[in-house]
């Protein structure tokens, strides 16, 4: 099913210093990653140290001083050592062998309101399919639909005409559009089919790889994970 903004795995605002990091950028950072960040070499340091706005550590003794000065000089300084930093929390690297697969991205949406599983993400295809069956589980009927004539093909050639175009609601996310989905009457491994016209339209880079929902609309970027065993439910 759709989740809502707090479900969400990581939030950060965007940055709006192009030469470097903001204190806006680093206390964004330090906030996502729960108090902690990594050094280069990977230790853990603790954010307290801060930047020069930050509160400064408490002076007891010269060892204090330079261990504060440590930290500081061990905090990400640049973008790419920021997105380092995020992305080693984002995506753990703790188990090598974890990206070795060939998985297909899968997430579960609300569509007019009804959850529904089994929702695939394609960037190989132009429109958004969805199949009669499930229109029909929608309660929509042909009179619903706009009249079309646009023949799809698969990547063998293989043609299919589609019986018309259906606007839908679609939440996925925190993310809820209208988007016209083309009905074809055909067996599917999927209930719907998402491609580049609604990955476009919502911002979105998904992942196959990491098995990841990347969002971006200019201010923030949130992050959904995928569903981990699509086929084990079914819910239309």
């Amino acid at each position: 099913m759709a989740e809502g903004p707090d479900d969400l795995l990581f939030f950060h605002e965007a940055e709006d210093d192009p030469a470097g990091i903001s204190d806006d950028d680093y206390d964004g950072i330090v906030g996502m990653i729960e108090g902690k960040t990594l050094a280069s070499d990977g230790r853990e340091v603790n954010k307290k140290a801060g930047r020069g706005n930050q509160r400064k550590p408490k002076e007891t003794n010269g060892l204090d001083n330079d261990v504060a000065e440590e930290q500081l000089d061990q905090r990400p300084k640049t973008k790419e050592e920021l997105l380092v930093v995020a992305f080693n929390e984002v995506i753990p690297k703790d188990e090598p062998n974890k990206y070795r697969h060939l998985k297909p991205l899968y997430i579960s949406a609300h569509v007019e309101g009804v959850p529904v599983s089994k929702v695939f993400f394609d960037c190989g295809a132009t429109v958004n399919i969805l199949p009669y069956s499930l229109m029909k589980k929608l309660d929509k009927s042909k009179e619903d639909l706009i009249p079309s004539d646009v023949v799809m093909s698969s990547f063998v050639g293989d043609k299919s005409k589609t019986i018309g175009v259906l606007p839908l609601k679609i939440t996925v996310a925190d993310q809820t559009r209208v988007a016209a989905f083309y009905v074809v009457e055909s067996s599917m491994d999927y209930n719907i089919l998402l491609g580049r016209d609604w990955i476009h339209q919502s911002g979105c880079i998904p992942s196959s790889l990491f098995q990841l929902l990347f969002f971006w609309d200019g201010q923030r970027v949130s992050i959904h994970p995928a569903d981990k065993k699509p086929f084990e439910t079914n819910v239309v």
